[in-house]
């Protein structure tokens, strides 16, 4: 754990902070001792890197939260609503949302059009762009590095500390 711990803190620490409120908070938290909470951290920090740049690539998308919400829910194949409506926004807001991202031609009856399917794909690939530079750092150990993480995680699924649904981890 140590060593997973010490690479992905090592390679995260050098990304870019810029536009990144979230990353630059928690890197601003301060490196812990500790090898438990150090990987706790490292891996907020990738969380937050990502989580950032996501939200750059939603906004110059155009794209708003509650559209960006919508949208996410389509592609990861829940029903339209049924994850937004449990977010707390206004029954209003997520109406408007729908009706936006029709008016675009990324969503018609309820599902996602092919033009939103390559809109909510270029969001997704923006967003791994900006990852590449933690890629880059942990260089030929990624591979290495995201078999233990998988297999941790796998594990806390297992004891029921994480949802086992797919759907509901990848929506947040």
């Amino acid at each position: 754990m140590s060593e997973t711990a010490g690479l992905l803190a090592d390679a995260a620490e050098t990304a870019a902070g810029m536009g990144r409120p979230l990353f630059s908070g928690r890197r601003a938290d301060g490196r812990p001792d500790d090898p438990v909470h150090l990987l706790w951290w490292a891996c907020g920090l990738v969380r937050e890197h990502r989580g950032d740049s996501h939200v750059a690539a939603a906004a110059s998308a155009g794209l708003n939260a509650v559209e960006m919400n919508v949208l996410t829910e389509l592609w990861t194949g829940m029903p339209l609503l049924s994850y937004t409506a449990t977010r707390g926004w206004a029954r209003e807001a997520t109406q408007r949302a729908v009706a936006q991202l029709e008016e675009r031609g990324w969503v018609r009856n309820g599902e996602l059009t092919d033009q939103g399917r390559a809109g909510r794909l270029s969001i997704e690939q923006r967003t791994d762009e900006q990852e590449q530079s933690i890629a880059a750092a942990l260089g030929d150990r990624l591979d290495e590095l995201c078999s233990r993480l998988n297999h941790w995680g796998q594990l806390c699924i297992n004891a029921g500390a994480f949802p086992p649904d797919i759907l509901k981890r990848a929506a947040g």
